[in-house]
């Protein structure tokens, strides 16, 4: 009997190692697994968000493209496809010149800038001291937008100018017909707001209030008054900053319909003291960031008039 139970317990000491073992087999196996995605790393690095107000700029092979979530939601669909890349952290540190450059912005987080070479190499925000690689993501990368590219090509086009390092851009009509040419040393920014309406504006010095925009209807040939300061649209309204005032504005009369510049906080006496006014995601409010007289920061919101949103 002695002699039976050592056995038993032998065995059950036995069964106690296998179960051990297998957990921690399953444990490695689960770990082995983990993966890390492109998403991932982004996530790990900044926070993008799905707001109608984050932006995404394109650029390769010379040429520059804009989409914004206001319009359609490509900066979000380009995120949310990040996810089936699967990427490694890798000692090569020599990147391609021919590369894919994407800019992500949102005035109220954090932007993000991603690199992706023609040998799959992955910099994100400039780190080359940390290199990714994603084997075929370069090519899958270019597959993605093509159709994108297509369409926004019928509407505008933006592109380097090598002879004299600068731009040069065009707005198409509905016809294919220009409606606006021009180059410019310094980039010029082109975002559909709508099937039919384009904005474009252009930094052209040191501060928002250098910033100008104007709006182009693709259907009718509309041209709407130039804009000065950072600019925002929805529906038919725009809204531009100044300096201590914010004007909302039908964008092809150009007629004031609601004025801001009432603050909570005392606002700074300098000229450039508001920093960003943004519709909200359903166009009922106005998002308005400032400097008050500590130079701190304050965001205020402002609903907007019923007979306001209406225009």
């Amino acid at each position: 009997m002695h002699f039976g139970g050592r056995v038993g317990e032998i065995m059950r000491k036995t069964a106690v190692l296998l179960v051990i073992a297998l957990f921690l087999s399953l444990c490695c196996c689960s770990h082995v697994a983990e993966k890390q995605t492109l998403q991932d790393l982004v996530v790990s690095c900044k926070n993008i968000s799905s707001a109608r107000c984050t932006q995404a700029t394109v650029s390769v092979d010379g040429k520059i493209y804009f989409f914004s979530n206001g319009y359609d939601r490509i900066p979000e669909d380009f995120y949310n496809s990040l996810n089936q890349y699967e990427i490694e952290e890798v000692t090569e540190k020599e990147v391609s010149y021919n590369q894919i450059y994407i800019d992500f912005y949102n005035p109220y987080e954090d932007g993000l800038d991603l690199c992706v070479d023609e040998k799959d190499h992955i910099i994100i925000d400039n780190d080359y001291d940390k290199v990714y690689k994603c084997e075929g993501i370069y090519d899958s990368l270019r597959e993605y937008f093509k159709p994108i590219f297509a369409e926004s090509n019928l509407c505008y086009q933006v592109g380097h100018t090598p002879v004299t390092y600068g731009y040069e851009y065009v707005i198409y009509d509905k016809e294919y017909q220009t409606i606006k040419y021009d180059t410019s040393s310094r980039q010029p920014h082109i975002t559909r707001i709508n099937d039919d309406v384009v904005c474009l504006w252009i930094q052209g010095g040191t501060g928002i209030l250098a910033r100008w925009s104007v709006y182009y209807n693709t259907a009718t040939g509309e041209i709407s008054p130039t804009y000065n300061g950072q600019t925002d649209s929805y529906g038919t309204l725009t809204c531009n900053t100044g300096s201590g005032i914010v004007e909302v504005s039908d964008i092809f009369s150009g007629e004031i319909v609601y004025t801001i510049d009432d603050f909570d906080e005392p606002i700074a006496t300098f000229v450039e003291n508001i920093s960003s006014a943004y519709f909200s995601e359903d166009g009922s409010q106005i998002i308005v960031e400032y400097l008050n007289t500590e130079v701190e920061t304050c965001r205020q919101v402002y609903e907007l008039p019923a007979s306001v949103i209406k225009k």
